[in-house]
């Protein structure tokens, strides 16, 4: 049977599901001493759940890939830097420069 993941009510995570609240607040509430009990035993039961899960050994698929593959095209690599187009550069952003009234 599945269970739905609890609403955080209180604090700064609120109406955020277990989930997605990080694992050291919800210790930290559970040192709370005013925590109503409902809250504590829910938030102890999800971290107990949490545990098992992480303590379990992930198995891996058969057909499933050991990588990500490129689903996108890599960018050639810039054109290598000669002295003509540094020069032309130079050329270039001085008449940028005269032309906006810096020279």
């Amino acid at each position: 049977m599945i269970m739905p993941i609890p609403v955080l009510r209180i604090g700064k995570h609120k109406g955020r599901r277990f989930d997605q609240v990080p694992d050291s607040y919800l210790r930290y509430l559970l040192k709370m001493p005013r925590l109503y009990p409902e809250t504590r035993t829910q938030i102890e039961y999800y971290l107990k759940l949490k545990s098992r899960e992480d303590s379990k050994p992930q198995t891996v698929k058969k057909d499933s890939l050991k990588h990500r593959p490129q689903y996108f095209k890599k960018d050639p690599p810039p054109p290598e830097r000669t002295e003509s187009g540094r020069s032309k550069f130079r050329e270039l952003s001085q008449q940028a420069k005269e032309k906006a009234g810096y020279v």
